[in-house]
């Protein structure tokens, strides 16, 4: 992928994300980093310390007792969640004004579409960790674009009025014609500069061509959660939904549709 992180950085510069933020993604790759590490490295911002302590003391965790320190905390969450947390506090810190996107309905879509991803990975019986970088993967899928109009705002104000209105190929293909780049090779190229898993990185660049070869694991997952999403909030049901989806795709993701159906409208219902 190091072709298409060329291509783009040679067109646009891409945007950094607050030094510390960049220091735990990539130590959080390292599997012989020490909890220690990890530790000093967030207490260096109080905003990513007092957000770890609140995910960690959250319901999802089954905290029994408040978690006071950093530490415990950590090893609490694990490395998957608190590279989605930091990852998350630093996207929020890098785009905060972006022309023609309405950043609030973005970021809803956005983590609509990664707790959908989230669901599809589980259904499909992937590895471990699987789901957790299906989540990351489909909150990213379109974070290109907001580089893009950041990057060259005129062109986004003459060809894009609001995000919500295209979205996936259709937006692509406006990209290509106001940037001749589209969000997928940008998204993409931003994720090897971040240091981002590989099968992230395959995810974000061929979501759209999930069928192809050089896609990776994470592409199908990414690309009916998108679809997935798109129809619920068309307004339709949970199984007309679903039954939309092309079932050549389902069945090679290995959707176990049943479980799926029952996960989802618990989710809408809770």
């Amino acid at each position: 992928m190091d072709y298409i992180h060329d291509a783009v950085v040679g067109r646009l510069l891409l945007p950094a994300i607050p030094r510390v933020v960049a220091q735990i993604v990539l130590a959080l790759r390292d599997p012989a980093v020490s909890l220690h590490a990890i530790t000093s490295a967030l207490e260096q911002d109080p905003t990513l310390a007092a957000r770890t302590l609140q995910l960690a003391n959250s319901p999802y965790y089954g905290a029994r007792k408040s978690l006071a320190t950093i530490a415990t905390a950590v090893d609490t969450l694990g490395t998957d969640a608190l590279q989605q947390m930091v990852l998350t506090v630093g996207l929020s810190s890098v785009f905060v004004e972006v022309p023609t996107v309405n950043l609030r309905q973005f970021w809803h879509d956005a983590t609509f579409t990664a707790q959908a991803a989230r669901l599809i990975a589980l259904s499909c019986s992937m590895p471990a960790g699987s789901a957790d970088a299906a989540y990351l993967s489909a909150l990213l899928h379109e974070v290109g674009h907001l580089i893009l109009c950041q990057a060259f705002p005129e062109k986004a104000r003459n060809f894009f009025d609001a995000l919500v209105s295209q979205r996936g190929e259709s937006l692509a293909a406006a990209e290509l014609q106001a940037f001749s780049v589209t969000h997928q090779m940008v998204g993409a190229a931003w994720a090897t500069q971040l240091g981002l898993p590989n099968e992230i990185v395959l995810a974000l660049r061929h979501y759209l061509t999930p069928w192809v070869t050089q896609a990776g694991p994470l592409a199908p997952a990414l690309h009916l959660s998108t679809l997935l999403v798109a129809n619920l909030n068309a307004g339709m049901p949970v199984i007309e939904a679903l039954a939309r989806l092309d079932p050549a795709l389902l069945d090679r993701a290995g959707v176990q549709l049943g479980w799926l159906e029952k996960q989802l409208v618990k989710w809408q219902t809770a």
